[in-house]
This record gives structure tokens, sequence and C-alpha cells, in this order.
């Protein structure tokens, strides 16, 4: 009976270690997953997740409404030439920043380059616009120090999708 029981504890044991090992693989699978679907130095989502989204919109039976909106960094590769790649970098973090700031509850994903697009879900097409325009208040007000005259501004596209039967 002790012989059993010792075969017994040895095989929970070697199980449990077999169960941590499966976890931890998935758990690191997801992360992959995660990490594959944003972009890595700005930290929104990438255009593999956007495709996504937009596959899981159109498939979307709740009768839902969406505004998408396109938005792309005025004069982007002006200040890539002008004050090199690196400072082009800080400008679209800082963009990033300010865009999850007005819109928290909203998907932010880098298509690519300077373009960006938001993915509102029951919002109206007014307040979308509403926090279009406070998101380029916000831009205006942004200053860099060591780049005078340097300014983020930004231009915007926005389209209303239903998927309702009407």
């Amino acid at each position: 009976l002790f012989a059993a029981a010792c075969v017994c504890l040895v095989e929970i044991h070697y199980e449990r270690k077999k169960n941590e090992a499966s976890i931890l693989k998935e758990i690191e699978r997801q992360q992959l997953r995660l990490r594959l679907q944003r972009d890595e130095m700005t930290g929104a989502y990438n255009r593999k997740a956007l495709h996504d989204a937009l596959r899981d919109m159109e498939s979307d039976e709740s009768g839902d409404s969406f505004v998408f909106v396109v938005v792309d960094i005025d004069n982007f590769k002006t200040i890539n030439d002008q004050y090199g790649h690196l400072v082009g970098d800080r400008f679209l973090v800082e963009f990033v920043k300010t865009l999850r700031l007005y819109c928290a509850d909203t998907s932010v994903f880098r298509y690519g380059g300077d373009e960006f697009c938001l993915f509102f879900r029951n919002e109206s097409l007014d307040a979308v616009i509403e926090i279009c325009r406070n998101i380029q208040g916000k831009l205006n007000q942004i200053t860099f120090a060591d780049l005078p005259g340097a300014t983020l501004l930004a231009s915007f596209g926005i389209a209303v999708y239903s998927n309702q039967d009407n």
C-alpha cells in the first residue's frame, strides 16, 4: 500500500509539472499572439490587427454601427527629412499617446508609416467628429523644446458603417 501511495505521489508530481509546462506554453503563445498584433515602436495595433478587426466587423451580426477614422500626420516626410528618423519616431510615439488620450475606449491601429486608423463602435458621427477636433487641438499644443518650429498636425478622414438590415 505504501509503495502504491509513493507511485501515486510521484505520478501526481510529474502530472503537475506537465500541467505547469503546458500552462506556461499557452501563456507564451498568447503573449506572442499579442506581440504579433502590435506595432513595436508605438504600441498601437498593427495592420494585421486592423484587417482582423475589419473582418470581425463585417461578420458582426449585433446591428452595431461603426465609425472608421483614418488619420495621417501632416508633413511627416518633411519632419523625417529635416530632423531625421529618430525625431520622426518621437513624433509617432507622441501622436499615438494623444490618440489614446482621446480614444480610450477605441482601438488605435498603425496602418503604415504615418497613417493610423481609429475604430469606434456605437458612437455617433457628431461625437467622433468632436473627438477628432479635440485630438487636433491637443496636437496643436504639443511642442518639442529641442525642435523649434516643429509642429504635429494631422488630417482626418471619417466613414460610417452599419451592417443593419434596413
